[in-house]
């Protein structure tokens, strides 16, 4: 951590051991059979004095805690794992020197947690190989729900850019702040992330933010660019209540609260619009009630979600929300 910023990773370590002590009902804790199954692969880290990190692929049936990072890719030009690269980050390894600033922070992150394992997807994912992504994509929503804490890097812009801002103190007038200040809050694909991980903790330009399930803690008291988001706490609650009429329309109205907010966001790739959602998807289907997910809409209610029209030419891949029906929302889908 940078000099002067120890009282601030202290609290971050508070706020987990809280979590991790008193949050098993919410937050999830490792079971009786221990921690969870790692991914396909994982970044080792090693110990606090290597200079160089491995990718592994663990044998099947290997379980450890690990973390993950959520990030900015912006369009730097920063390592990743391709066809011809896994096999040397596998067997020779990564210079931690090498990697972007937001990864090497995370390495010292995850090392203060006394964390071995860290999932990124630009090295955990073969970047030009459809067949891998598909199918990694595919377990998305798997590796953020079981990650035993995921780091966001909320302040930047790109991995070349510090996860860590300046610490202003409590002082600090930050209600002026906007969503651009925030660079990850704006990203489609850390939506589902934010919303499927058991912990974030998030780096901001002034100070760091726990979220649970159980709830948010702030560094300064001051929550102040979460206040319009579906949290993690109400999607878990909604998706795990005791099915009922009211429950399904509760789920549904849910989901479209989803869909109004996500559709905000920016993608780089315009046709990772349901990847970067489906883990979300995948999570909502068992409290469904069997029904079909169809591309972004369900079956049991496929003529409310599809209430949209254009709004124009310059509309492009977004969506508002439709107050109508007593104050349900509803989603309004461009093409």
């Amino acid at each position: 951590m940078p000099t002067g910023s120890s009282g601030t990773f202290d609290l971050a370590l508070k706020w987990l051991d809280l979590c991790a002590q008193h949050h098993q009902n919410t937050c999830g804790q490792d079971n009786e059979l221990g921690p969870p199954l790692l991914p396909s692969r994982v970044v080792d880290i090693g110990n606090s004095t290597s200079s160089t990190v491995f990718l592994r692929e663990p044998p099947a049936g290997r379980r450890d805690r690990y973390i993950c990072l959520s990030y900015c890719w912006g369009r730097s030009n920063f390592v990743k794992s391709t066809t011809a690269t896994i096999q040397r980050h596998m067997t020779q390894g990564i210079a931690v020197t090498d990697l972007p600033r937001a990864f090497q922070d995370a390495i010292e992150i995850v090392h203060a947690f006394q964390v071995r394992y860290l999932w990124i997807d630009s090295l955990c994912i073969i970047q030009d190989s459809t067949a891998d992504w598909e199918k990694e994509c595919g377990r998305m929503a798997e590796v953020y729900s079981n990650s035993f804490l995921t780091i966001a890097a909320t302040r930047a812009a790109n991995p070349d850019e510090s996860c860590f801002g300046t610490r202003p103190g409590p002082t600090v007038d930050s209600s002026a702040a906007t969503t651009p200040s925030f660079p990850l809050l704006c990203r489609g694909w850390a939506y589902q992330e934010r919303i499927l991980a058991p912990r974030v903790l998030h780096f901001g330009p002034d100070q760091v933010i726990w979220e649970c399930r159980d709830g948010r803690q702030c560094e300064f008291g001051k929550t102040y660019y979460f206040q319009d988001e579906v949290d993690k706490g109400e999607f878990f609650r909604r998706i795990t209540a005791p099915p009922s009429a009211n429950h399904q329309r509760q789920i549904r109205d849910l989901w479209r609260h989803i869909v109004v907010q996500y559709t905000a966001f920016d993608l780089t790739k315009p046709s990772d619009i349901l990847p970067a959602l489906s883990g979300l998807a995948e999570r909502m289907w068992s409290s469904r009630q069997d029904e079909d997910y169809l591309a972004g809409l369900w079956s049991g209610s496929l003529i409310e979600d599809l209430l949209w029209y254009r709004e124009d030419s310059t509309y492009n891949r977004r969506l508002k929300v439709l107050p109508i029906d007593q104050g349900r929302v509803y989603p309004r889908w461009s093409i």
